[in-house]
């Protein structure tokens, strides 16, 4: 899981600077205070995350919220990795 984390921070480190080493920070809505991610940043970094882990994020996650956070981000790349496993 440390790994995972460490591959994401340094995704987002491409396009924000974000202390994710603040776990309060870790937990918080990306598009709220005190972060104000853009959209299209976001977005780069899902397409990063799915090229760099050769995943694909499910549709109903995304739109349900669900890649808001970066933990929630850390979850549901996990998430996508146990499944393409079996």
């Amino acid at each position: 899981m440390k790994d995972i984390e460490l591959d994401i921070k340094n995704i987002f480190s491409k396009y924000v600077n974000i202390n994710f080493e603040d776990e309060k920070l870790k937990e918080q809505n990306l598009f709220l205070n005190p972060i104000n991610i853009y959209p299209i940043y976001l977005v780069a970094i899902l397409i990063d995350i799915e090229k760099f882990y050769g995943i694909n994020f499910e549709d109903e996650d995304i739109l349900n919220g669900k890649f808001c956070s970066f933990n929630n981000i850390t979850q549901l790349t996990l998430k996508m990795l146990i499944r393409g496993r079996r």
